[in-house]
């Protein structure tokens, strides 16, 4: 406690001492309240980052400052080749299956549509870790008693570790023996996985 003189001069000195009291105790709070909303504040920003940066880890997303980026998916440099065997032949369409050795090695089935200078390919080849399908069309011509053909094969689907293969473009060459229908094809190109 403290005595106020009467004078006007002692209230004057009175007051002042109760302002700065009262200023202090105002600073002391606001300083207070300054540092639970900071501390509210960083509480809210790791809740709200958490979740956001394991949703980034489960959906295989890198996240790059605050930018999202799909990881890239990495080439495979094929070169294949299968020798196959027929497995039915109707109307000008093959069933051919074998075993494709190289990179992929691989079970290889292809279908191949005949037509007098053209083939339309159809394959699957179900690699160690997934398959890969697609389709394709090739210039066919026939030199005595083997047929040959040159194209290009589009992935269209696959499976396991080759899900992104379907940007993949890929070049085909083959022969195809006219008296048993053994067929040898090579792949070559760039697959994405």
């Amino acid at each position: 406690m403290y005595c106020v003189r009467s004078d006007w001069s002692g209230r004057r000195a009175g007051w002042r001492f109760r302002l700065r009291g009262h200023e202090r105790a105002s600073r002391r709070i606001l300083v207070d309240a300054f540092v639970v909303l900071l501390f509210m504040s960083a509480s809210a920003i790791v809740v709200v980052l958490a979740p956001r940066a394991e949703a980034s880890t489960i959906t295989g997303i890198r996240a790059i400052g605050s930018v999202p980026v799909a990881a890239s998916a990495s080439p495979i440099s094929v070169n294949d080749t299968a020798n196959l065997h027929l497995i039915s032949h109707k109307r000008g369409t093959l069933q051919e299956r074998g075993l494709a050795s190289g990179t992929l090695h691989c079970p290889l089935a292809i279908e191949l549509a005949i037509s007098s200078s053209t083939v339309g390919i159809a394959f699957t080849c179900t690699a160690r870790g997934g398959s890969i399908s697609g389709t394709g069309k090739a210039a066919f011509y026939v030199s005595a008693a083997v047929a040959h053909f040159s194209g290009t094969l589009s992935v269209t689907h696959g499976t396991g570790a080759y899900v992104h293969a379907s940007k993949s473009s890929l070049q085909i060459q083959g022969t195809l023996l006219r008296e048993n229908y053994a067929l040898t094809v090579r792949v070559i190109g760039r697959l994405y996985t």
